[in-house]
């Protein structure tokens, strides 16, 4: 049996065929992360991003073609892109690009404070408890929807899945891979959002399963995020809701956020209670 070749100096070693489909799609998502998504994806090029993971030409146009398939490498590998994009929906953990990833860092760092301040929550009042609540949704929707609008490939993700919407009759592959992707996004936040409720004392109401408060949560923040840019409403709102009733700036997702808490939640009654009321105006 022959042995694979000696890579030239400075090349990377053989790759499969998987290997390599798997390094461009990856190399072409760092790109949307990097400059965002041009129309049609025309700025995913196949020759440009076999330079950018070091492969030899000739292999990497062999591990794109399908002798089955009418579609060329370049198509193929747009094809895989956009599903990689649906199946795997952005979140702020997924920038490639250093000056998103320091903003991302601050928003980590200024709800980790907050969190250190969190008193003991059994030894004080329900209003208290209240108030401790909203500042941990109000800090975070507020930052989430404000970091969420800023990143490319979540912008490029938001483009791919209107293209997909708008035709007739989506590829069933694409349409698979969206819905693997809204499956795995309300899985990521499950846990958070089942912990938060029962930190404050809090149930889920009989007739609501948690995907359905995720699956709300979910598409409440990525409306409000796509209109951020050319609305006047979506920010800005400010509310009694400091601890010396002094004015809080919240964003329309952190204060609808509440909204989805009143609807979906109903106290423990074997917890301490936790109470949300409007605050006086």
């Amino acid at each position: 049996m022959s042995q694979p070749k000696n890579p030239r100096p400075g090349r990377r070693p053989a790759r499969t065929s998987d290997q390599l489909r798997a390094d461009m799609v990856r190399a072409a998502l760092d790109q949307l992360s990097r400059e965002g998504l041009s129309l049609g994806l025309d700025s995913v090029r196949f020759d440009d991003l076999i330079g950018v993971i070091d492969a030899p030409r000739a292999s990497a146009y062999r591990a794109w073609a399908d002798p089955d398939s009418n579609a060329g490498p370049q198509e193929r590998l747009h094809q895989a892109v956009i599903a990689e994009l649906l199946r795997d929906q952005p979140d702020i953990d997924d920038t490639t690009d250093d000056d998103e990833r320091v903003e991302i860092t601050a928003t980590v760092d200024a709800i980790g404070e907050l969190l250190q301040q969190l008193p003991d929550l059994n030894t004080i009042s329900p209003a208290e408890r209240g108030h401790w609540l909203r500042q941990l949704h109000r800090t975070g929707s507020n930052e989430n929807v404000e970091l969420l609008g800023e990143l490319r490939l979540w912008r490029s993700y938001i483009a791919v899945a209107a293209g997909l919407m708008s035709r007739r009759d989506p590829p069933p592959e694409l349409v698979a891979a969206w819905r693997d992707g809204e499956h795995k996004l309300i899985d990521r936040y499950r846990d958070l959002y089942i912990g938060m409720a029962a930190m404050f004392g809090f149930r889920l109401r009989y007739c609501y399963t948690w995907e359905q408060f995720n699956t709300a949560t979910n598409a409440l923040a990525e409306g409000l995020t796509i209109r951020a840019p050319i609305s006047d409403h979506v920010t800005g709102i400010m509310r009694n809701t400091a601890l010396d009733g002094t004015e809080q700036e919240w964003t329309l997702f952190a204060v609808c956020f509440e909204a989805l808490l009143r609807q979906f939640l109903e106290p423990d009654p074997d917890s301490p209670l936790t109470t949300i009321d409007h605050e006086a105006g």
